[in-house]
This record gives structure tokens, sequence and C-alpha cells, in this order.
């Protein structure tokens, strides 16, 4: 055996020296490629060994890697509940802040820093501190060193000379091979060597004493994360056991922690207490599951949501989503981060929610149970239409003060239920009033518009003088909704006054119509054409007979004036005279085609003599005229 050892290590010193070279087991003859190849890896070899940050960076590498590789294998499952902790590794010179949520591991080595300070840096987190401190020792440096170099310069060797096709060149490549397989093998076996005399201590220095390092580490993590969680117990259960109490409590059991083996008040659960102190003057559902899965609780996600739920389906908690209030039962584990928390000092009753709901009915808001503070914005929304449904623009009252509503808007949650509760009687009576008087409404504005036309229709008319002040009094004092209907009368009155003066104006048009058409018949020009040309001319001249009118209904009053006011209707009746004489005219054209229209003279006669001189002057004109050809007088 003795003399075996002194062959290898002989051999081992001729292919260092290039004399010889490994292929395989076997040993052969230096040739001239080779020796070509031995000289590139010796080259390399030095440069490597004069490289101290190249060489410092590589032993870290595998150093930290061999260590990372037991590391990696370590899954840390915390109690019944089976909490992965996650193991988060850190490097640096400094020590790391300890996470809060999963344990933190701190390397260091023998060639960065002292056995001692490190020992010393792990006395002075003293017996709390949850941070692993590992500590890779400085040992087979020289050895350490040749084979991170060895492995190195042969794998350099073989990327620069590439794949010879030679057979002295392939040869001499896979000579190279085996060097690199040696030196690798050889450096992973003094990596593993160092690994496993890696020394694990805890905070306060005490050393873990286990007999593998795995199992230091392992035991060091389960020290650490009762260091780093020590209210885990609090909360610490089978999930199907938090599944169970997740879903009696989403359905308002009375004992939704009943599985857990607990059946005092929801309130007074471990977990549920530390909800309500978390949450304080109110947070966020992320910031709550935040804080509690921190240290030092670490509770699972499942518990906390539990207890969030059950809190809130028992009235201890307030929930709103998007600024709209989540109804009992209405919580899931999906919305609880996005909704926001607030502890509710106030619980109702079952009695005093039956009150809201009915306060919530008399005001037209459906509300099953449990929907109480989630309808309570409609509910504040319906006040308010009922509030400005029964006043508005004069003649209605003008929106008056409701301090009550005002009141209710600056409170939340329970406080502003309680207060609807309390105020019960106050709100549904003055909602039967609002609702009252928006019906009022709704019956007398109608009215009070048409009254509103007929003023406008009866402005010139003396008789209705009266009735449109009152109405302006009834606009100016908002009193459309007296006990006493004020427009109702003023409107009948005004109608029956254009009635009248309708029927006055109508009379006239018809009285001209018909003595208009007198006038035409009289004619001689109107008798001589035919009745074709009398219908064509008299629609040429608008000359018709008024078409008759009822006007029995308000209805049909209005739409007649809408349609043709008095004054365009009085207007009306006095152009008849100037139809009849256009009449005329057109009717003479047709029987003396040069027919010229003379005007007479218009003036003021004060005797007879001025009746003889303007006669005079006529005569002379139309004399004159005659002579030209026919003439209509106009």
């Amino acid at each position: 055996m003795a003399l075996r050892e002194e062959v290898q290590a002989a051999l081992a010193r001729l292919v260092d020296d290039g004399a010889l070279m490994q292929v395989g087991d076997e040993y052969r003859l230096q040739t001239r490629e080779g020796a070509e190849w031995d000289r590139e890896y010796q080259n390399i070899r030095t440069k490597l060994n004069n490289d101290e940050v190249t060489l410092q960076t590589e032993r870290e590498r595998y150093l930290y890697g061999g260590l990372s590789s037991v590391l990696d294998g370590i899954k840390m499952l915390q109690g019944k509940a089976k909490e992965l902790r996650r193991l988060t590794i850190s490097r640096e010179s400094a020590a790391p802040e300890q996470s809060a949520e999963g344990l933190t591991v701190w390397i260091r080595d023998g060639w960065s820093t002292t056995k001692k300070g490190f020992v010393d840096e792990a006395r002075r987190a003293g017996p709390a501190g949850a941070l692993i401190y590992v500590f890779i020792p400085k040992e087979d440096e020289a050895d350490l060193r040749q084979a991170v170099v060895d492995a190195m310069a042969a794998d350099r060797t073989l990327g620069h000379k590439g794949h010879p096709s030679s057979p002295e060149g392939q040869e001499a490549r896979r000579s190279m091979e085996s060097r690199s397989a040696a030196a690798t093998a050889r450096r992973s076996q003094i990596i593993s060597g160092i690994v496993q005399k890696v020394e694990v201590f805890q905070g306060g220095g005490n050393q873990r004493l286990e007999a593998s390092l795995d199992e230091k580490l392992r035991a060091a993590a389960e020290a650490s994360l009762d260091r780093l969680f020590p209210r885990f117990s609090e909360a610490d259960a089978l999930a199907t056991e938090w599944e169970a109490v997740m879903k009696r409590a989403r359905d308002g059991a009375d004992q939704p922690f009943q599985p857990l083996g607990y059946a005092g008040p929801i309130e007074g659960h471990p977990v549920c207490r530390q909800v309500l102190q978390s949450i304080g003057a109110g947070s966020s559902g992320t910031g709550i599951r935040k804080a509690l899965r921190a240290s030092p609780f670490g509770w699972p996600q499942d518990a906390i949501d539990a207890a969030i739920v059950a809190l809130h389906r028992s009235q201890h908690l307030s929930a709103t989503l998007n600024g709209q209030a989540v109804g009992l039962g209405q919580l899931d584990q999906n919305k609880i981060p996005k909704a926001d928390f607030r502890v509710e000092q106030l619980i109702l009753t079952v009695e005093d929610r039956l009150k809201v709901r009915g306060v919530y009915k008399r005001a037209g808001i459906d509300c099953k149970a449990g929907e109480e503070l989630a309808k309570a914005p409609d509910f504040l929304a319906a006040l308010e239409r009922l509030r400005t449904g029964s006043a508005g623009e004069a003649p209605l009252p003008s929106p008056g003060a409701f301090p009550l509503l005002d009141d209710l808007r600056g409170r939340s949650g329970n406080d502003l239920l309680m207060c609807i509760k309390e105020r019960a009687e106050e709100l549904k009576q003055w909602a039967d009033n609002a609702k009252r008087a928006a019906q009022l409404a709704a019956e007398r504005l109608p009215g009070w518009r048409m009254a509103g036309r007929f003023a406008h229709h009866a402005a010139s008319i003396v008789a209705a003088a009266d009735a449109i002040a009152q109405l302006d009094a009834v606009h100016n004092g908002r009193m459309l909704l007296e006990a006493t209907d004020r427009v109702a009368p003023l409107r009948a009155q005004l109608a029956a006054t254009l009635r009248q003066a309708l029927g006055v104006v109508n009379d006239t048009l018809a009285k001209a119509h018909g003595e208009g058409l007198a006038a035409l018949q009289a004619n001689a020009a109107w008798k001589e054409i035919t009745d074709g040309d009398r219908d064509r001319i008299l629609n040429e001249v608008h000359l018709t007979a008024p078409a008759a009118e009822n006007v029995g209904t308000d209805e049909a009053l209005l739409a007649a004036l809408d349609s043709k006011n008095l004054a365009a209707r009085s207007a009306e009746a006095d152009a008849v005279s100037g139809r009849v004489l256009r009449a005329i005219e057109m009717a003479a054209r047709l029987t003396e085609p040069k027919v010229r229209v003379v005007s007479l003279e218009k003036a003021t006669l004060k005797s007879e003599a001025d009746v003889r001189a303007w006669l005079e002057r006529q005569e002379k004109r139309l004399l004159a005229e005659v002579k030209n050809g026919p003439v209509l007088i106009n």
C-alpha cells in the first residue's frame, strides 16, 4: 500500500512537471502537442496564483455554494398550521436587519473576519435575537487554493485550445480534461470537508452542537422561530379548523371559534383581541394582515381573516369597500385586503336593527337583515330627495333646514345606525310629512303652470288684473302648498275671462268677415268673374270664414290661444276691410286688365264749403285719370 501511494505521488509530480500526460486512469509520455497544452496550462496557473481578487471570488463562490446546498434543503414549517417560514440569506459585512416574517441567516467566513469577532456580534444580540449566525472556518487554505487554481487553469486551457483535429491534439485535450476532473473532485472534497466544520451560533452566543450541519441549522431555526414569533401559539391550529371557524363566522354562529375549543366571547379570543388593537383608529385589511403576520405573532393568514370576519359579523368591526359599507355576512377573504376597517364601540341588538329597517322602509328604502349599514347611504340620499322634492323654486317653499339630516351625515358605522334607531319616530314623522308635501306639489304644479299661461294671455284684459295680481302674490309668498288651494279658483277665473274675451273677438271677426263678403257680392266687378276666380282670390287675400272652435276645456282654450292669441285675432278682424278692397281690385283687373287704382284724398272737412271744395278736387282728378283708362277708387 505504501509503495502504491509513493508511485501515485511520483506520477502526479511527473504530470505536474510536464513529463507525463494523464489520460483517464492511464499515464503516457508527453508528446509535442501535449507539451504545448501543458505550457498553456502552466502559464494560466501562474497568472491565477498572482490574481488574489479572482481567487477570493472563486473561493467564496464554492464555499458559499456548498453551504447553500445544505440551506436550500431546509424548509421550516411551524406548528400545527404548518406555516412556511423562508430563510433569508445575508453575506454582508454588517449584521442584517431581522426579517419580520421569516428567518434571517447571516453567513461569514474566516477569510473575511475572525471567529471571535463574529461570536461577539452574536453575544451582543442577546438571548432574544432571532438571527442565525453561521461561520465558515478558515480550513485547508493552501489545499483549497491549489484546487481552485488547478481547476480554473485546466478549464481555461480547454477553452483557449478548443477541439484539435489531430490525434496528438485530441490526446492532449483528453489529458487536460482528466486534470480538470481531478482538480474539480479535489476542490469539491475540500469544500465538503470545510462545510461540515461550519459552526452555527444563535443570539446570545450559544453554539449549536448537533452532529451534522443540517441538524445544527434546523435546531437553530426552530429556536429562532420561538424567539421571532413568541405569540404564534395563540393562533396555531390546523388549516381545516380555521376554515371551519371562517364558515361559522360568515354564517353568524354564536360561537364561531368552537372548532378550536374556545367558547368565550368573540372579542375575547386572543387573535380577535389583537385584531382590535391593531386596527386602532382605523386600518386597511392589508395593514392588519401585515402587522399580524410579522413578529411577534407570525399568525397564519387564515387565522387573521377568520378573526376579522367574526368581528365584522358580530358588529365589533365596520368595513367599507370602495366607499360603500360591507353588509353583515358579505365580507370574505377576497374583500379583506381591499377593505378599510374601524372598531365599533356601539353594538346594535336584533330589535335595534329591526327599528332601523322600519325607518328605512318609511323613506322608501328596502333593506334586508344585515344590510342596515350598507343601505345607510341610500337612506340618507332618500331623505335628501324627500327634502328637495317638496321644495324648490317659487311658488314652492324654499328647502328648509334639516338639522337631523346634517347630524346623520356626520356619523358613520354603528354610531349612525344607533342615531337612526334613537330618532326613529322623528324620522318617520318627517318622512311622512315630506312625502305628503311632495305629493301635494306634484298635484298642484300642473295647475300652477296652466294658470301662469292663462295670466300671460290675459295680461291686456282689465278684468283679469286682480286674478293676475293674486297669482303674483302666491308666487312671491311661495304659497302653493298652503292648506287652502289658492291657485285653482284663480285659474278658473282667468279661464272664464279668456273664454269671454275670445268669444268677443271671434264674434267681431265673424261679423267683419260677413260684412266683407256682402260688400264683395254688391261689387259689379265681383259679379262679373267666375266662381273659380272668386275662390282663388278669396284664398289669396286670406278672406276665409273663421273656423268654429271648441274651447270647453282649459287645455283646448290654451291650445287655441297659443295658436293665435287675442291680439292676433283682433288684428285679423281689422284686416278684413283691406282684404276686401284687395279682392275687389283683383276682380276689377280680371274684367278690366288696364284698370288703375286711384286713392282719394284724405282730408278733414269742417263745413259745407269744405265738402264742395273737396268734391271739386276729386272730380277733377278722377276726370283726368279716367281719360287714361278705367280706374278703381281705393
